[in-house]
């Protein structure tokens, strides 16, 4: 197996979130509920860590204890907690917002 170097591992196979990602709504809830707790908060997290599995993050999250996302996630599990009673990811706080530079138009 090829591994990518600083690339962080999946806290389930990569078999298994295949199979979660191709669910639809609802179902991958399903498939997650047999994991320890400990798993399914570390997958939490994992997923909120990648912006195309927030989905699955916030579902799972929800799934969690929010003091075990606390404990394992620290502000990001917190975060990540809050959001999932919201429905909506975790925002940057304290990062500033990417914007494209504005040219300057020639005085008329």
């Amino acid at each position: 197996m090829q591994t990518v170097p600083n690339e962080e591992a999946c806290p389930i196979s990569l078999d298994q979130l295949a199979s979660v990602m191709r669910m639809a709504d609802g179902e991958p809830l399903a498939a997650i509920s047999g994991l320890p707790k400990r798993q399914r908060v570390e997958l939490a997290l994992f997923c909120n860590r990648r912006v195309h599995l927030h989905h699955l993050a916030l579902g799972i999250a929800r799934t969690c204890d929010p003091a075990d996302l606390r404990f394992v996630g620290g502000a990001a599990g917190e975060a990540l907690h809050r959001a999932s009673l919201e429905g909506s990811r975790p925002k940057d706080e304290g990062r500033s917002k990417i914007s494209l530079a504005r040219g300057s138009r020639p005085a008329a």
